[in-house]
């Protein structure tokens, strides 16, 4: 299982990733100014983001996050 993303291309503008929470590098990509992240069952994702993306990409504009989770229903009988 990928355990960490490490990257240091100068130019990268745009950072995508879906998947798990990682240990993610940018490295001297300071030029990141558009970041997307999707991560299912996650529940600390704000605090993730909150606490560690103004390290990994300081000049980061536009963030989206995206976090799926399960849900558990009950149905007592509203369909008989």
């Amino acid at each position: 299982m990928l355990q960490m993303i490490e990257c240091s291309a100068p130019n990268l503008s745009t950072f995508n990733y879906d998947g798990p929470l990682i240990h993610i590098s940018l490295g001297s990509s300071l030029q990141v100014k558009k970041m997307q992240m999707t991560c299912a069952i996650v529940p600390n994702l704000l605090h993730y983001a909150s606490a560690k993306l103004s390290s990994i990409a300081p000049n980061v504009q536009t963030l989206f996050l995206t976090h799926f989770m399960r849900l558990r229903l009950l149905f007592f009988g509203f369909f008989s």
